[in-house]
């Protein structure tokens, strides 16, 4: 390299700057594109083209045009005037005045498809709709079902703690009406064991209305109005019944 040769000289310099000028980003090489589309020379698509046609036709009234067309002479025969609506009311304006809107179809559906996939569509909506609703009330009866259960096994235990204690005041020793009824100290006969079976066997309403008929029997006591009678007849007269909603 000679000493002649400066590469901060005004030659080098020069071609730099032009050299950088040519560097061009995406916004100006897409402008200088949509640019040169615009000329003369561009061929526009043949959807484009469909679309201006179509759209200057449309905004084209045809009672407004110089020539008359076919189509709005034989209109003019069967009583049409123009700048009315089309039909029998003309004279009110209560018909058609613009063109109809016209929708292109765009996908490769066959005709009428959309309209049955839509429908189809609306349907498995419907029966979703139909399908959660019954699911919903069925978990709010599950649920009502599971706390009335909780409910009266609550009042089975309550029970079978009244008729323990009432019991063992008379001195009775054992009965499978008892909450609990297992006692390893004592020896259970054979035929308590099989009484024992056949009572959990029962539902649990079933094992509250004979544990509190065996009490009103005995002991004249009603569960609902929580207290024991004298005699059998003050059981009669006082109680309201022998069911829960008796007492309400």
């Amino acid at each position: 390299m000679s000493d002649s040769e400066d590469y901060m000289s005004p030659k080098y310099l020069t071609e730099t700057s032009s050299s950088s000028e040519k560097i061009q980003t995406y916004s100006e090489r897409r402008r200088k594109k949509l640019e040169k589309s615009n000329l003369e020379g561009y061929i526009k698509p043949r959807h484009e083209i469909e679309e201006e046609r179509r759209n200057q036709g449309l905004s084209k009234r045809i009672d407004n045009e110089d020539n008359e067309s076919p189509g709005l002479k034989l209109l003019i025969k069967m009583g049409y005037e123009k700048g009315k609506s089309l039909g029998k009311d003309q004279n009110n304006n209560s018909g058609l005045i613009e063109p109809l809107d016209i929708e292109i179809k765009k996908d490769r559906l066959g005709i009428g498809m959309s309209t049955e996939i839509k429908r189809k569509a609306q349907t498995e909506l419907v029966k979703a709709v139909k399908r959660e609703k019954i699911e919903e009330e069925t978990f709010i009866q599950r649920m009502s079902q599971e706390r009335e259960n909780k409910r009266i096994e609550q009042q089975l235990n309550t029970i079978r703690r009244v008729c323990e204690n009432l019991d063992k005041k008379k001195g009775i020793e054992n009965n499978v009406f008892w909450l609990n009824i297992e006692n390893e100290e004592q020896e259970i006969e054979k035929i308590e064991n099989e009484e024992e079976e056949e009572f959990e066997k029962l539902e649990t309403n079933e094992k509250f209305d004979l544990i509190h008929t065996y009490l009103r029997n005995r002991y004249h006591y009603c569960f609902w109005c929580g207290s024991d009678y004298d005699s059998a007849k003050e059981l009669l007269r006082e109680c309201p019944g022998t069911k829960e909603v008796d007492h309400e």
